[in-house]
C-alpha cells in the first residue's frame, strides 16, 4: 500500500502539472538568463525543468536512452518557443487587466480536498513535505490560467462568434455520436459460481441451464434468486436487482444479448470468468441522439468546432505577439527549428549602461539572488527532515 506521503505527492502532481519541476531546480546555486521577452526573462533552470518533464515522460513510456536523446534534441526548440509564448501570453493578460485569482483559488481548494486539508497552511505544509513550493505552484497556475484567458478572448472567442450555422450543422452531422445519450438497461441476475475443478464446472453449468429452463417454464425468478443464486448477499436480498447500467459499459458478451432482448424476458446462462449468469431485462432506454436544435448541443458544437479550427489561429496570433515583442535569445540557445527570431544581441559592458538601467538591473539581480537563496534554504531544510 502506498504511504500517505506518496499519495499526497501524486495528488499534487496530478492537480499541479508543474509540481514535479519545483523540487531540484531550486537547489541549483547558479542560473543564467537564456532569453529576454520584453521586460521579463527566461532562466536556464526553467528550460531545464521542461526538459526534465519530457525525459521523465519518455522513461515512463519505456523508451531507451538513445531514443530519448534523439527526441529531446528535436524538442529543445519547441520547449524554448513554448516558454517564450507563455511569457508573451502572460504579459498580454496583464495588459488586458485579466484577473484569474478565482480560478487559482478553486484549484487550491480542489487539491486541499484531495489531500485532506481544511486550510492553506495545512496544504502548504503537506506540499513542503514532498519538496513542492506552494508559491511556485501558484505562479504556475496563474500563468497558465492567464494564457487560457487571453487565447479565449482574442482567438477562440472571435472564432466562435464567426462560425456559420451551416458549418455548425455540417459538424453535427459528421459527429452525431458525440451528442448521443447511451442506451441503458435495468437488469436483475441469478448467478451460479464456477468452481476451479473442471468436473464441478460442468455440473455448475448444467445447474444454471436447469434454472434458466425453470424460469422460462414459469418459475418465479425472485424466488429462485433467493434460494439458488450465489450472488453476493446484497444482490440476493434485492431479488437479484443490479439496477440501471449503460449498455456501452457492459462486457461485450452480455451487451450483445441483453440489448435486443424483450423487456421482462430472461437470458440463457452467459458464461463469465467467475460463473454463469442468467439476466432478466427489467427495463430499457434506447440510445438517443440529441437534436441539433438543442441549446446544449449547439453550444457544444460551436465549442468543439472552434477548438478544432483554433490551433491554426493560435499559431498566427502567437506569431504576431512574437513579432511585436522585443526578444533576445542567448546565442547558445538559438536552436535549429526555433520559431522565435532573436533580436541582435549587443554585448555591452555594464559601465556603458545608463544609471537608470544599471539600478534596475542590479535590483532585479539582487531580488533574483535572494529568491534563489531563500528557495535553496527551504529545499535544504525540507531535504533534512
Amino acid at each position: 500500500m502506498k504511504s500517505m506521503k506518496t499519495l499526497i505527492y501524486l495528488a499534487i502532481v496530478l492537480l499541479f502539472p508543474a509540481a514535479v519541476w519545483a523540487q531540484e531546480s531550486d537547489l541549483t546555486p547558479l542560473d543564467e538568463v537564456i532569453a529576454r521577452v520584453n521586460t521579463e526573462v527566461i532562466l536556464r533552470s526553467a528550460f531545464e525543468r521542461e526538459l526534465k518533464l519530457y525525459i521523465e515522460e519518455f522513461k515512463q513510456r519505456g523508451k531507451k536512452d538513445e531514443e530519448i536523446e534523439k527526441e529531446i534534441a528535436e524538442l529543445r526548440a519547441k520547449i524554448l518557443d513554448g516558454l517564450i509564448d507563455q511569457q508573451l501570453l502572460t504579459q498580454r493578460a496583464k495588459e488586458l487587466s485579466m484577473d484569474v485569482e478565482d480560478r487559482v483559488n478553486e484549484q487550491l481548494v480542489r487539491i486541499m480536498k484531495e489531500v485532506g486539508c481544511e486550510n492553506l497552511d495545512c496544504l502548504e505544509q503537506k506540499m513542503r513535505e514532498v519538496g513542492v513550493d506552494i508559491n511556485e505552484q501558484k505562479r504556475g497556475l496563474r500563468s497558465r490560467f492567464m494564457s487560457d484567458a487571453v487565447l479565449g478572448r482574442e482567438v477562440y472567442g472571435p472564432l466562435y462568434q464567426r462560425l456559420t450555422e451551416q458549418a455548425k450543422r455540417d459538424f453535427y452531422e459528421k459527429n452525431k455520436d458525440w451528442f448521443s445519450t447511451p442506451g441503458e438497461v435495468e437488469l436483475s441476475r441469478l448467478f451460479i459460481r464456477k468452481p476451479k475443478d473442471m468436473l464441478l464446472q460442468t455440473q455448475a453449468q448444467a445447474r444454471a441451464k436447469d434454472l434458466a429452463t425453470q424460469i422460462k417454464g414459469g418459475a418465479d425468478f425472485k424466488a429462485l434468486v433467493r434460494s439458488k443464486s450465489e450472488d453476493p448477499a446484497d444482490i440476493v436480498t434485492k431479488d437479484g436487482k443490479i439496477g440501471k447500467v449503460q449498455l456501452d459499459q457492459l462486457p461485450a458478451e452480455i451487451r450483445t444479448i441483453v440489448e435486443k432482448a424483450e423487456i421482462g424476458s430472461t437470458t440463457e446462462p452467459i458464461a463469465l470468468a467467475d460463473g454463469y449468469a442468467i439476466f432478466r431485462i427489467d427495463a430499457r432506454k434506447d440510445r438517443e441522439i440529441k437534436p441539433f436544435e438543442d441549446v446544449d448541443v449547439k453550444n457544444a458544437v460551436s465549442q468543439r468546432l472552434a477548438m478544432e479550427k483554433g490551433q491554426e489561429h493560435v499559431d498566427v496570433y502567437l506569431k504576431s505577439l512574437r513579432e511585436d515583442a522585443f526578444i533576445e535569445i542567448d546565442p547558445k540557445y538559438q536552436l535549429p527549428g526555433l520559431k522565435t527570431a532573436s533580436a541582435q544581441i549587443k554585448v555591452t559592458p555594464y559601465s556603458e549602461e545608463s544609471e537608470k538601467e544599471k539600478k534596475k538591473r542590479l535590483k532585479q539581480e539582487k531580488k533574483e539572488k535572494e529568491r534563489r537563496e531563500k528557495d535553496t534554504a527551504k529545499a535544504k531544510e525540507t531535504a533534512q527532515k
